[in-house]
């Protein structure tokens, strides 16, 4: 699998590589190490499916703690955890991120929580924007899973209406949405 990937990247032009630890491995494994000093000897960044998953594929394995490893022993690989660990696990992955520097977070997914507690919603993505840095937290839908639930563009257009809409005490600058809805992917892709 590190050959295929090296020759991805080298030849083909893959821009990351993400693993779902959750189809029955942990992502600290050895095994998946060769595919990791791939990812960080090419600059290539990878993104971890974090949280719950539904039947057949087992949550246990993709519990953030089970990325802490990866912080220590690839520091230099930027590390995404897709759904920033889970709208019931974001916490622990606000705590890994707070210092583990290589660490990002999408919010893909989120549409569920945004939609049932919107004010709950923003308090989660403000404390992400404190704690971590607004340049460490990435747009995400997981389309085509929930544009059952809000559309991709209801989606966009909710992250985007955040400074001007959110609850009371809660705000959002222009400048941390825009990162958010595209400019940190660009930089860390080099689009």
């Amino acid at each position: 699998a590190a050959d295929l990937f090296e020759t991805c990247v080298t030849e083909w032009g893959m821009r990351g590589l993400k693993l779902h630890p959750s189809a029955g491995f942990y992502p600290n494994q050895k095994e998946v190490y060769p595919l990791l000093e791939t990812a960080q000897a090419n600059n290539v960044p990878v993104i971890i499916h974090s949280g719950s998953m539904m039947v057949p594929l087992r949550s246990k394995y993709s519990q953030t703690i089970h990325l802490d490893d990866l912080g220590v022993d690839f520091p230099d690989l930027p590390i995404i955890a897709a759904h920033a660990g889970g709208m019931f696990g974001y916490r622990q992955m606000l705590s890994l991120m707070s210092i583990k520097l290589n660490f990002m977070a999408d919010i893909s997914a989120w549409q569920i929580y945004a939609q049932r507690d919107y004010s709950g919603f923003c308090r989660a993505l403000r404390e992400f924007l404190d704690f971590t840095e607004p340049e460490r937290i990435l747009f995400g839908s997981d389309s085509p899973s929930f544009r059952s639930i809000m559309s991709n563009a209801d989606w966009v257009q909710l992250i985007r209406d955040l400074p001007e809409k959110s609850p009371k005490g809660i705000s959002f600058t222009e400048q941390e949405i825009n990162a958010v809805l595209g400019g940190n992917a660009q930089r860390l892709l080099g689009l």
